[in-house]
């Protein structure tokens, strides 16, 4: 058995997201060709729909590697008025081409509303 990494995070309301990952094995890179991945964000861990699904793709199969994107309308979307902050819990999991799932890391993400309009 395995635990994920944790990685908490913030980002402000507006912003465009950029969440890079890296499977490592030990020491070594895995190779994730053919894999997919995803990255979802919920209020409560126990909510049934996902708040937001974030865009994943493969950016560096040798290295392991995806990039998990949240455009700006989606971020914007994660604070509601009068609120100004709200947090989310998400985690990233990666799907083999076997559709054997390995959640790989997991966290919080408090989004703010920004001062800069």
């Amino acid at each position: 058995m395995s635990c994920t990494g944790q990685y908490d995070f913030c980002v402000v309301a507006g912003d465009n997201l950029d969440f890079k990952v890296r499977y490592k094995s030990g020491d070594e890179y895995v190779n994730i060709s053919d894999y997919t991945a995803r990255m979802q964000l919920r209020k409560r861990l126990t909510d049934e729909n996902p708040a937001a699904t974030a865009t994943c793709v493969v950016t560096d199969a040798l290295k392991g590697e995806i990039t998990c994107s949240l455009t700006k309308d989606e971020t914007t979307a994660l604070v509601t008025l009068p609120s100004s902050k709200a947090r989310y819990f998400y985690d990233v999991e990666y799907i083999s081409p076997t559709d054997n799932k390995l959640t790989i890391i997991s966290g919080s993400i408090d989004v703010h509303i920004g001062v800069t309009r």
